[in-house]
């Protein structure tokens, strides 16, 4: 058996990324752009760990600073 190998980090929800995360989309709100919750949650956790984001999901060019792979 291969070793075990760490292809894709971890990381953890904290509560201090749910309280972000809820201020993020409450800032988007108020620029008139509406995305899921869990896109914000998601986008923080990019952004505090200087990891890119791998989708095709749109809502997420509205986090500025947020590092994507796009197709």
């Amino acid at each position: 058996m291969a070793p075990h190998r760490k292809i894709l980090p971890y990381v953890d929800a904290t509560r201090e990324a749910f309280i972000d995360s809820g201020r993020l989309w409450r800032s988007l709100r108020q620029e008139g752009k509406t995305i899921p919750s869990t896109d914000c949650l998601m986008g923080v956790l990019c952004l505090r760990h200087d990891l890119t984001l791998f989708t095709l999901d749109a809502h997420f060019d509205a986090i500025k600073g947020l590092k994507r792979i796009r197709m």
